[in-house]
């Protein structure tokens, strides 16, 4: 029961000694509504109100703020992808040589695939190592400055996000890997 102050110290008589007044009922045999009909008429000037309502919108908008940071969540993963994708596939055009002389003196083709994937994952790993420490840092300062109160992330996440971090990076390498396991040493010798 929520109702002004004012009210509630002149309905009890009792002047300034009540400062707080809560009262809940419980409606287990029957809706919250009609319970609160019921006690509409026996205090004047008292309006009961369902508060089930206000907590119902506030799992909706809860729900919402979780698909929207879902959603973020997938589109920063998708742009990370195409850089990684982006940036793998430049460093094997502009070590096109390298690889070639690597090849010429021996090198599978499955063991360039395989460095090129492994440096992908050193990557992988050292930016979920700084992205955690960030977000330590980020979640601290939004826990103090917007909800005074201490945050900090949750232990179950770090293994989560390191795991996210190796496959977004290995599944961004593998066409790399291919590019660079094509590349023919002998043209690479050439200068061609």
């Amino acid at each position: 029961m929520i109702a002004p102050l004012t009210d509630v110290q002149s309905l009890s008589k009792s002047g300034n000694r009540i400062s707080y007044l809560r009262v809940s009922a419980l409606t287990d045999s029957e809706p919250a509504e009609k319970t609160a009909a019921r006690l509409s008429g026996l205090i004047d000037g008292v309006r009961p109100e369902v508060v089930g309502s206000v907590a119902s919108a506030e799992d909706n908008l809860l729900g919402k703020v979780q698909l929207l940071l879902a959603l973020l969540t997938a589109c920063v993963a998708g742009m990370s992808a195409l850089g990684l994708f982006s940036m793998l596939g430049a460093s094997v055009l502009e070590r096109t040589g390298e690889i070639g002389l690597v090849k010429a003196i021996g090198a599978s083709n499955g063991s360039v695939s395989r460095q090129i994937v492994a440096e992908a994952a050193v990557l992988a790993v050292a930016g979920a190592a700084l992205g955690l420490l960030a977000g330590a840092g980020i979640v601290r300062l939004i826990g103090n400055s917007v909800f005074g109160v201490s945050m900090s992330l949750t232990i179950g996440a770090v293994p989560v996000a390191v795991a996210s971090c190796l496959l977004l990076a290995i599944s961004a390498s593998l066409a790399a890997a291919r590019r660079a396991a094509r590349i023919d040493p002998a043209i690479c010798l050439r200068g061609e």
